[in-house]
């Protein structure tokens, strides 16, 4: 079997996705399945076993694909955003997976959310419905990709941490000062009601909040609003973040699909609090932190102000499964076999 990788954007740090993509790559090639990326873009690191094959244009991109897999039945495709359908017009049998939030996600984003549904939904619809498997990441997407393509299944993405910290025992901590985590690119989306949120705690306690946030600037205007808040400190993106570091993880995203920086936060030992925002319910379970309906903030400020003081408290907390499942190594194989049967 030979891979042929579709995508507009391909590189580690670009998206959630294209990271997705990038180990998957890693866990192929180290197994001695050859995989050529066929891309638009290139942004950030690339896999060093893979030939990459940057095209100037669509057109150009359907054509380098079509020359290289001509007569050969050893190639299958894979995807991983909404120019999958292109390789119907190779033609090439292929996989994809689906990482996005549509059409779901336009209900939280107002106008320029359904502008962006309109243009990307029904791409991603004949992409999913082309393809010989759909894989979601997610049980609470596969509800989406099913109405498309009955063939769906659910892998979960795996992590790249160097170091997860298994803990069964329990986290129980109280202190002054609490260090909190956020990870993502800063834009209204994901940090938008923060402020607010910070804003419905009793002005003594939030002080006792101090607040990291590992991602690249997108929006400039909120990240001047976030710098003058004295306990919020932006960090920029970072490709290693000290997870061990810090108390707790918080995430006030309004949309998303499942983010893999919760599912490191986990992994890492870190309860997580949030907006139930997703398929967030699917690994943040009552025991591994505190999730509140989407843009309740009034939920969300409660839930900071107990744990300021009453303490950290999750005494049932056991991360085992989720590192059990989110493992690339794993999720690699399970797409092999996939693969192997289209």
């Amino acid at each position: 079997m030979k891979i042929i990788v579709l995508t507009k954007n391909y590189g580690d740090g670009y998206t959630g996705a294209t990271s997705a993509t990038f180990s998957l790559i890693n866990e192929w090639t180290c197994k001695g399945i050859a995989v050529d990326v066929y891309t638009l873009h290139v942004v950030g690191a690339v896999n060093s076993a893979a030939t990459v094959h940057q095209c100037s244009g669509k057109t150009e991109l359907i054509r380098k694909i079509r020359v290289k897999t001509a007569g050969l039945s050893a190639y299958v495709g894979y995807s991983d955003d909404h120019l999958g359908f292109f390789f119907r017009l190779v033609p090439l049998r292929y996989l994809h997976t689906y990482h996005s939030f549509w059409p779901v996600g336009a209900f939280y984003t107002g106008r320029l959310g359904i502008v962006k549904a309109a243009w990307f939904m029904p791409q991603y619809a004949a992409t999913i419905y082309n393809s010989a498997i759909t894989i979601s990441i997610s049980d609470w997407m596969k509800h989406v990709t099913q109405n498309f393509n009955a063939q769906s299944y659910v892998i979960r993405n795996g992590v790249e941490l160097k170091e997860k910290h298994a803990i069964t025992g329990g986290i129980e901590r109280t202190k002054e000062q609490y260090h909190v985590l956020m990870v993502g690119g800063i834009d209204q989306r994901k940090f938008g009601h923060l402020l607010k949120v910070l804003q419905l705690m009793p002005p003594g306690l939030v002080s006792r909040l101090s607040i990291d946030i590992y991602g690249a600037a997108h929006d400039q205007a909120l990240c001047k609003k976030l710098r003058s808040v004295s306990n919020v400190h932006l960090q920029g993106f970072k490709n290693e973040i000290r997870y061990g570091a810090y108390d707790f993880f918080l995430t006030t995203s309004v949309m998303e699909n499942l983010s893999i920086a919760v599912v490191e936060a986990i992994e890492s030992g870190l309860p997580v609090i949030g907006f139930q925002v997703g398929a967030l319910a699917e690994v943040v379970t009552e025991n591994l932190g505190v999730l509140v309906a989407v843009k309740k903030d009034q939920a969300l400020a409660a839930a900071l102000t107990q744990i300021v003081e009453q303490g950290l408290k999750f005494p049932l907390f056991d991360n085992s499964q989720v590192i059990a499942a989110y493992d690339w190594g794993l999720a690699a194989k399970k797409y092999s076999d996939y693969l192997e049967g289209i």
